[in-house]
């Protein structure tokens, strides 16, 4: 098998901290309808590989989430959104590993609290754009909490753009190539 005819590679990186959180759930719909689309998703999570800010104890998982990175042909970050912008783990993550997502295809997905911060997924935008020089899908996913019950998605909307996503991430990495 050629690599133009070989599964791309997407790493789904949830960044969110609560085992049981929004994050969690976007992630692994995120997941499953990469390998609809015909990709190969892997998933990193800040919850079991943890990074801490440059000069803090205990960054342990660092590396692993680089090495994750930079095996990716496409990244989709899922984060929440704290104060109209990323968590501070997602910006640990961007000071660590960043340079492991320049030149790839990057979508974002956020949740957060209330409908009104849906710009708050700009600075990482910007970040991922300027800094790192990553491609990133023009197509994001915004989610608050109505969006979910019973640790599931409810709505049909967020669903249909967590789908979106999936296909536009892993399309673009398979044309990147």
């Amino acid at each position: 098998m050629t690599e133009s005819q070989q599964a791309p590679r997407i790493v789904v990186l949830n960044a969110g901290l609560s085992p049981t959180g929004l994050t969690q759930i976007l992630t692994q719909e995120a997941l499953d309808r990469i390998g609809h689309h015909g990709g190969a998703g892997e998933h990193l999570d800040v919850q079991i590989d943890r990074v801490l800010p440059y000069g803090e104890p205990g960054s342990d998982g660092a590396e692993r989430i680089r090495d994750g990175l930079n095996r990716a042909e496409g990244i989709i970050i899922c984060f929440p959104v704290y104060n109209f912008n990323m968590n501070a783990t997602l910006k640990s993550v961007l000071e660590h590993c960043g340079p492991a997502m320049t030149g790839k295809v990057v979508g974002i997905m956020a949740t957060a609290g209330g409908r009104f911060g849906y710009m708050s997924v700009l600075s990482l935008v910007q970040s991922l754009m300027f800094d790192l020089r990553a491609w990133v899908v023009p197509r994001q996913v915004y989610a608050v909490s109505e969006d979910f019950a019973d640790n599931q998605i409810l709505s049909e909307d967020i669903r249909h753009r967590v789908d979106q996503l999936a296909q536009d991430t892993t399309d673009m990495a398979r044309r990147l190539r």
